[in-house]
């Protein structure tokens, strides 16, 4: 480590998360229509050029197909980070929380120990 911190904001990666989602959600029609184009033939006609053309055309929706898929992956492969590292750091967050209440009580105990023995020194009557 070089001694440089960060800040982490869990809201901001909740909402990016959330983000992720929605688009997630917005690719699936596309999706679905280009699995239709991709299942159904395209009849340009019964002639040599027509029958090329209707392949390309086939085989470039596959690849489109292909890529939108990939890129819907990509992302939520991003939104199942983001989510880890957000639960990450939350759970950090709590976890430190609960060893500074407990380190507060300790010290609570111990100051209030320590004052009640100095009051009885001082003012043994007390």
């Amino acid at each position: 480590m070089t001694g440089e911190a960060f800040e982490v904001d869990l809201g901001s990666l909740t909402d990016f998360a959330a983000e992720l989602t929605t688009q997630l959600g917005g690719m699936t029609q596309p999706l679905h229509l280009l699995e239709s184009l991709v299942e159904r033939q395209l009849r340009l006609g019964a002639f040599g050029e027509a029958h090329e053309l209707g392949r390309r055309h086939g085989d470039a929706l596959a690849e489109l197909h292909t890529l939108v898929s990939q890129a819907r992956d990509a992302i939520d492969f991003a939104k199942e980070v983001t989510v880890m590292v957000g639960d990450s750091y939350r759970g950090y967050d709590q976890r430190a929380a609960g060893a500074l209440g407990g380190l507060t009580g300790a010290i609570t105990g111990t100051v209030g120990s320590v004052a009640g023995t100095v009051l009885s020194i001082v003012d043994p009557k007390g």
